[in-house]
């Protein structure tokens, strides 16, 4: 369409919810995305669709949800708390952002995380309970924890625990090394990624950039800066386990401090302290967290991949040695012939 064909549109040719432009014949005169929104409403709230009859009905469709508010947004998705009606189950339901472009590649990746979390059943992955379609747009349903994100629990806890906080990382990591035996990379592992049960009980969330281990398609090339890994940051087309191993460290380094390593904000300082910049002691920003730990996060964040724990159950590995009272291999090397080198001489491995 040409501008002077776009800016003689009227009124009447667009959405009258959201404003956007719609083609004729569709239902209440609504766009694609206000049409799912409509089917999402909770009774007794007005829309202009409510003297229309109301479409398919059939299972996996949004109509079966009844929408009771918005949990969070972000670049391409609203996340919103609902009731299967049929089921009468609270659930997360996951749609694309109300009124935004939609091109093909934000398509294949929302269906891609969709994908991706199917695939994974572990007890500490938010399970996915549906995925389907409706007016050509994506959306899934997942199980609804209410007990906050790692993100909210570090904000309420400028003192945490640390071998709580030690022992939550080692239970992610675990549920990360199980994603990767089924040949899937976060990419995007952060606090606020982390949802927690009524238990206390972490769960990871949102493989919106998740890809195959052997996949090296340029398009996944994303994450979170201030939780990149170095490799990240450098646009690296073939990225590893490794990367998901640093975002562990990363993540765990703010629980325990408050900060992510390098901290957050300006880009231009933070990308070229990423590749280049060692890594900052925690210990140095808070004594209390002893050197033993601390060797653990330096090791998780170093700068190669093939610096860090071989895996993300490696990394699980040496938090249960910490957490047991146990020489943490970070601080040691081991040799040829099995025996940990460190300060505090020899020991068996």
């Amino acid at each position: 369409m040409t501008n002077s064909q776009s800016s003689g549109r009227s009124d009447l040719d667009r959405c009258p919810t959201c404003g956007a432009p719609r083609s004729g014949g569709v239902l209440g005169g609504l766009c694609p995305d206000c049409l799912i929104l409509h089917s999402l409403r909770p009774s007794g709230i007005p829309s202009p669709m409510d003297s229309t009859r109301p479409m398919d009905r059939a299972g996996g469709r949004p109509e079966d949800y009844e929408l009771l508010g918005e949990i969070g947004r972000g670049g391409m998705g609203v996340v919103w708390r609902a009731r299967h009606v049929r089921l009468n189950r609270l659930v997360a339901l996951k749609t694309l952002r109300p009124g935004s472009r939609v091109d093909m590649r934000t398509l294949d990746r929302f269906r891609d995380e969709a994908a991706a979390a199917a695939i994974l059943v572990h007890p500490n992955i938010v399970p996915l309970y549906e995925m389907g379609e409706w007016g050509g747009k994506p959306f899934f349903a997942m199980a609804l924890l209410e007990g906050g994100t790692l993100a909210d629990y570090r904000g309420k806890h400028p003192r945490p625990d640390f071998r709580h906080v030690a022992a939550l990382v080692a239970r992610l990591a675990r549920a990360v090394h199980y994603a990767h035996q089924r040949g899937l990379i976060h990419g995007d592992l952060k606090p606020a990624n982390v949802l927690l049960d009524d238990q206390g009980e972490p769960q990871l969330t949102d493989f919106g950039l998740a890809h195959w281990v052997d996949g090296g398609d340029p398009r996944w090339i994303a994450g979170t800066p201030a939780y990149m890994a170095p490799e990240q940051v450098r646009g690296d087309v073939h990225l590893t386990t490794a990367v998901d191993v640093h975002g562990l460290g990363a993540l765990l380094y703010e629980l325990l401090t408050g900060s992510p390593p390098y901290g957050k904000g300006d880009l231009e300082r933070l990308l070229p302290a990423i590749q280049r910049s060692p890594v900052p002691s925690a210990h140095a920003l808070d004594p209390t967290i002893d050197l033993d730990l601390d060797a653990v996060l330096k090791r998780a964040l170093a700068k190669a991949p093939q610096d860090r724990y071989a895996s993300a159950a490696e990394l699980a590995e040496e938090l249960d040695r910490w957490l047991d009272g146990e020489l943490v291999r970070a601080n040691g090397v081991t040799t040829p012939m099995g025996f940990k080198e460190s300060a505090l001489g020899c020991s068996k491995s």
